[in-house]
């Protein structure tokens, strides 16, 4: 069994080796918080692992080139977000360039934000039963597409890639940022990613539509450093994400009360006397773990860049409750994949890793690199998503 966790007051705390309130780190210096380049100890695999990523799933339009989701026929603009922030973690310019001339001219809309869905032509995607709201924007790309041209300023302002192009990315970051805010947070007492800018995330009742997976604190701490608008409480959105995500955690069989991650892909949030209340919301939910898988991904990047503790309480009691206490027993939909436990380990890796068991979850990777699809059967090769999902857990 992996460590108890108690809950007290919406933080976690391992009991464990983990045990205890860790140390601030020190501030760190200019040159060692700098983390363009990929930290990971598969970055050769993973290397001709992205150079077959954009073969795959970048085409070339007349003004731009976009990302394309082979399975479901159409372009959606998570896989915009996917591609530009990997670029930047593989030193990408060129690819870089050609998906944001391609973001530019067919995604952006005027409020600053992006439609969610393209067909592979570049026009706006019509309404169907598996594309409901294409003209709105879907947050956790709003997310990662603010955090690529952040890392695109950095590179170009440390000459690693072209000069003088630091500025004008920022600018777009920072526009990003400040339109996540006006249009991507709900406001109603607490402070909440929605999934999308528009309308449909809201109902009447009070209760708000979300997804636990488009919870990105790592990068909503960087969001705080480079937003000109100091009135945009970023810290407030990361604490209260927190405490949501505690909430869920504890209601976990009530709301997903079948497969093993205990977070549900999607559930409704009602604020009452300042507490989350959370329901299931069986509406949409299709694929029950699929996107909920991501979730051990971006905790755990906040536990790994910047020591949080909630973070890591939060993960032990994920592992927990999934049952996780081996690479072979990290599945989704009843199967251990590369997906699974490249996601997995990274919770296992946040926590400090005291069964000792990362080193299994690392060579299931490592060797899944060798094949051409590196862990997913032939007829998956055109899973954008699966294959996006475990780049973005190798590259740090």
């Amino acid at each position: 069994m992996l460590p108890v966790i108690l809950i007290l007051g919406g933080v976690a705390l391992l009991a464990s080796s983990c045990t205890g309130t860790k140390e601030e780190p020190e501030a760190p210096k200019a040159e060692e918080k700098e983390k363009l380049q990929p930290a990971s100890p598969y970055s050769k695999e993973a290397q001709k692992a992205w150079d077959g990523w954009k073969k795959r799933f970048i085409i070339d339009l007349p003004e731009g080139s976009i990302v394309i989701d082979k399975q479901n026929i159409r372009a959606p603009e998570e896989g915009m977000g996917y591609g530009m922030y990997l670029s930047t973690r593989f030193d990408d310019e060129d690819t870089f360039n050609r998906l944001e001339s391609g973001l530019d001219n067919y995604f952006t809309k005027q409020n600053g934000l992006f439609y969610w869905c393209l067909t592979m032509s570049g026009q706006v995607h019509p309404r169907t039963n598996n594309v409901l709201h294409p003209h709105t924007s879907s947050a956790d790309a709003d997310i990662y597409l603010a955090a690529a041209f952040k890392n695109a300023a950095d590179l170009s302002n440390a000459s690693r890639w072209k000069p003088g192009k630091g500025e004008e990315r920022l600018r777009k970051a920072q526009g990003i940022v400040n339109s996540i805010w006006e249009n991507d947070v709900f406001k109603g007492g607490r402070l909440i990613i929605k999934p999308s800018d528009g309308p449909w995330p809201l109902w009447g009742d009070g209760h708000v539509v979300y997804n636990p997976s488009y919870f990105t604190p790592h990068f909503l701490r960087e969001f705080s450093e480079i937003d000109k608008n100091k009135g945009h409480d970023w810290q407030k959105v990361i604490d209260d994400g927190y405490d949501l995500h505690f909430t869920i955690l504890s209601n976990t069989t009530a709301l997903y009360p079948s497969g093993q991650n205990p977070i549900p892909d999607w559930v409704l949030v009602k604020v009452e006397n300042y507490m989350f209340k959370v329901k299931s919301y069986n509406h949409i939910v299709r694929d029950n773990e699929f996107d909920a898988i991501r979730v051990p991904v971006e905790i755990g990047k906040d536990a790994i860049f910047n020591n949080e503790i909630k973070a890591i309480g939060f993960l032990g009691g994920l592992l927990s409750l999934a049952g996780v206490s081996s690479e072979a027993e990290a599945k989704i939909h009843g199967e251990a994949t590369t997906l699974s436990r490249s996601c997995y380990g990274i919770a296992v890796e946040a926590i400090g890793d005291p069964m000792n068991i990362l080193p299994g979850f690392k060579g299931a990777i490592t060797s899944s690199f060798q094949e051409d699809y590196f862990g997913f059967s032939p007829e998956d090769a055109n899973d954008y998503y699966g294959q996006s999902t475990i780049l973005l857990t190798i590259t740090r």
